[in-house]
């Protein structure tokens, strides 16, 4: 029994055991700082992407503080808002409900109808402006 703690205890052993934890410890903190390197690596892409986007909406809006600037969107705009027409137009001014449709909103009570009519209803109703019946 003592000669197999003298053999546990031996400087060679003793100089193995603590060999081995001493890699054991220098593989924990290698995995740990690879680990945390992966983790921040994830947040810099995350960031650069973040970065992109913010840059090109800078850049859409750059674009865009220039279009403002531009005759064209000056003579939309008057068009819009205020009514205006260029010299020799002529205006078309449509119903509300009809505007609404040309949006792409249908009125309720019109889409109502053209499901219960069929093809040929509908092109009289729009050619003639009447109800079938």
């Amino acid at each position: 029994m003592k000669t197999l703690i003298k053999q546990i205890f031996e400087i060679n052993n003793l100089v193995f055991l603590v060999a081995f934890f001493i890699a054991v410890g220098l593989i924990y903190s290698t995995v740990k700082v690879v680990y945390k390197n992966y983790t921040l690596q994830q947040k810099v892409d995350v960031l650069n992407g973040e970065i992109a986007v913010l840059e090109l909406e800078k850049e859409n809006a750059r674009l865009n503080n220039e279009y403002y600037k531009t005759d064209a969107y000056l003579e939309l705009q008057a068009r819009e808002k205020l009514n205006k027409v260029v010299s020799g137009e002529q205006v078309l001014i449509l119903p509300k409900q009809d505007q609404e449709v040309l949006d792409g909103q249908a009125a309720p009570d019109l889409a109502g109808e053209s499901e219960t009519q069929n093809n040929v209803d509908q092109w009289l109703y729009f050619l003639f402006g009447r109800q079938p019946g």
